[in-house]
């Protein structure tokens, strides 16, 4: 089966360097969840969709005759806390790589809110409900940090569970995780 992850369509994040922090600490802990900027404008790749229940990608898509879309919680972005990151100065100055910094360090001291064997029972429990559809295809539609741990767990053949280290090799500081609606393929 052909797996394709996929990061959600296009949504606000606040250009203006003063309230962004403010958003994004917001967002990080999922006090708000913003509309997608276009809605539906993201057409599945496959007949068959699990996709975040986060409303900025269930009002993503494209409404499409035959596709059959379950929102699951499993999919929801990792839960952080941005302003425990870092301060708004710092990521006037550093931009989302600092974020990105923390959370490595955050995620292999399991110390983000939510606890490692926590995030990854929920990409166990996707993997077991993917093996029961009966389809050569599958899209999979989440969020940057939570994609990155399933390409992490995937291609680690879930040896990222025992050291935590190995997200460096998928989390880059200064790249950015995925762009709007990209990520990545997988075989099982």
């Amino acid at each position: 089966m052909k797996i394709y992850f996929l990061k959600t369509a296009q949504y606000d994040l606040r250009k203006n360097k003063n309230d962004r922090y403010d958003y994004l600490c917001d967002l990080g802990l999922q006090k708000i969840d913003p509309l997608p900027l276009h809605i539906n404008s993201l057409t599945p790749m496959t007949k068959y969709v699990i996709n975040s229940t986060l409303k900025r990608v269930a009002l993503s898509f494209q409404n499409s005759s035959g596709s059959i879309f379950v929102p699951s919680d499993n999919l929801r972005e990792v839960i952080f806390d941005m302003s425990t990151m870092c301060t708004k100065q710092e990521f006037n100055k550093l931009g989302s790589s600092i974020v990105r910094e923390k959370f490595i360090e955050l995620f292999i001291n399991d110390t983000l809110p939510q606890k490692r064997l926590f995030l990854f029972d929920q990409i166990r429990s996707t993997l077991e409900q993917i093996k029961l559809i009966n389809c050569e295809e599958i899209t999979i539609v989440s969020h940057s940090f939570k994609l990155k741990l399933f390409e992490a767990y995937l291609k680690t053949n879930g040896q990222i569970e025992s050291h935590p280290e190995l997200i460096r090799n998928y989390i880059y500081i200064d790249k950015k995780t995925f762009n709007f609606n990209e990520g990545f393929e997988y075989m099982i």
